[in-house]
């Protein structure tokens, strides 16, 4: 299972690899369409353009951390309290923002859900693997 959450949290993240690559106009009408806004302010100036392309590949790296911690869990063990705290911090930062700028359900539910869900799920799986190490310093890890 914990291969599984943190598969999901590589997949959310990491399909921000679009917003790298993707034509302006494609990005933000998809934007605008999930958030309910005129996309056309967006289009007109080239910041948010700019910003778009920094937040894809940040979202995007974060996307890799997560799916090298998918595929290797064991070698990177100590860092799975941090990846399940990180989700559930950034989940509980959207939901307070979310609802204090009265943000329509469409996206703020399916991010809340996604950033909590994938929280507490790696949390409740990585016990398994921290058990079953082999090397006693990782095992004693707090």
């Amino acid at each position: 299972m914990l291969h599984f959450f943190l598969g999901y949290a590589a997949l959310g993240w990491g399909i921000c690899v679009a917003g790298i690559f993707a034509p302006s106009k494609a990005t933000f009408e998809l934007l605008g369409y999930v958030g309910g806004i005129d996309p056309a302010p967006l289009m007109a100036d080239p910041m948010y353009d700019y910003w778009l392309r920094m937040a894809s590949s940040v979202f995007t790296f974060i996307g890799v951390a997560y799916l090298l911690l998918a595929i290797w869990p064991k070698k990177y063990a100590p860092v799975l309290p941090f990846a399940g705290v990180f989700m559930l911090a950034e989940g509980i930062i959207l939901l307070i923002h979310g609802l204090r700028l009265h943000l329509p359900d469409t996206p703020l539910s399916g991010d809340t859900f996604f950033c909590f869900s994938s929280g507490i799920g790696i949390l409740l799986c990585m016990g398994s693997v921290r058990d079953n190490l082999d090397q006693p310093a990782l095992k004693d890890y707090p």
